[in-house]
């Protein structure tokens, strides 16, 4: 678990949450996308001010990389 993680997302990663495998953060928003290693396929998009998920997608592929932009 990366403790910097932690000081920016603790609603992410707590004691019971699997290890972050990719995060992304959405330019000049407070949107998070995560991908975790015990579920490489399920992407989770958070709002990291306000500590709540917005959705949660689930892929037949292991999610390789997420790239947000601003549209």
């Amino acid at each position: 678990m990366c403790r910097c993680l932690h000081t920016y997302f603790p609603f992410v990663i707590s004691a019971n949450t699997e290890d972050v495998y990719i995060v992304e953060r959405s330019f000049s928003s407070s949107l998070v996308a995560v991908v975790s290693l015990k579920a490489p396929r399920k992407l989770k998009v958070c709002h990291f001010k306000k500590g709540t998920e917005i959705c949660n997608y689930s892929y037949s592929n292991t999610i390789l990389a997420v790239k947000l932009n601003r549209q």
